[in-house]
């Protein structure tokens, strides 16, 4: 089995006594896969838990990565961008609504999505309804990315990139349909 360096990530060549990248003692290094890897090295075998660049994953009890009784529900995923698509349809004829969905988002995922990674925060929880939610409120690249996180078990940041790309894409939508509407006032179309 390979040894990694615990400094750099780099691998180890067999009996040696120092990583050949940046020196640092090799009996310092475990024999195990490191929490991240050089370039164009994966970190992880495919299928195990791999942490945020620089962070160890963290195994919950009995050695699992993913988050306990968690399995992403791929029909109640469909039926949440269904919903969006649905519910979309009828913000346009209600503008106001909209404001609530983002606000609902957002407040899930900054008050909901985090404390499933809490130890006992996905207990008692139904797979299907957070299978659901995440598509809905997250859309297709969040709700997405939001299921894929809770079977490895690493919370990462996407809950807070939403929280700051959707606000924003809604300003860049009105700014950008204020200078079309105010071009095509000056045109005198």
């Amino acid at each position: 089995m390979s040894r990694f360096c615990t400094n750099c990530g780099s691998v180890l060549a067999d009996g040696s006594a120092f990583c050949s990248n940046c020196g640092t003692p090799a009996a310092q290094a475990p024999k195990q896969t490191p929490a991240y890897a050089p370039y164009g090295q994966t970190s992880a075998p495919y299928g195990q838990a791999s942490a945020p660049y620089g962070q160890q994953a963290t195994p919950f009890a009995g050695g699992s990565t993913g988050v306990p009784g968690w399995k992403t529900d791929t029909v109640f995923s469909i039926l949440g961008v269904v919903a969006t698509w649905i519910f979309g349809a009828i913000i346009g004829a209600l503008p106001i609504l909209s404001l609530v969905y983002v606000v609902g988002g957002i407040a899930y995922a900054l008050a909901c999505y985090p404390k499933f990674f809490n130890p006992g925060g996905f207990s008692g929880k139904d797979p299907r309804l957070i299978s659901f939610l995440n598509l809905f409120l997250g859309g297709i690249i969040f709700g997405c990315l939001w299921n894929h996180n809770l079977t490895r078990g690493v919370k990462g940041i996407s809950h807070i990139v939403f929280c700051i790309a959707i606000p924003l894409s809604i300003v860049l939508v009105v700014v950008i349909s204020l200078v079309l509407a105010g071009s095509i006032m000056y045109l005198g179309y």
